[in-house]
């Protein structure tokens, strides 16, 4: 999960390209196989798309909705 410390540094939002660059690095993951939702500085789970390079504003107060927000999101891009 990636989730916002609020150290003072630059937010995960600022910052999210180096910091999913970072995650797949050190896992050896590929970005664009992912779902990728974060807990942001007010403690609300949204999503972000790597290959488009926006932000999806998912306003979950779990991961699990966001997840399922997300996943619907993409479903009823995939029926239109």
């Amino acid at each position: 999960m990636i989730e916002e410390l609020n150290l003072g540094n630059t937010s995960v939002t600022n910052n999210i390209e180096n910091v999913l660059n970072e995650i797949c690095r050190i896992e050896k993951l590929f970005i664009h196989s992912y779902m990728i939702v974060y807990k942001d500085s007010e403690g609300v789970w949204d999503g972000y798309n790597y290959q488009k390079e926006i932000f999806l504003a998912l306003n979950e107060s779990t991961w699990q909705d966001a997840v399922s927000k997300y996943a619907q999101i993409q479903l009823n891009k995939i029926e239109q």
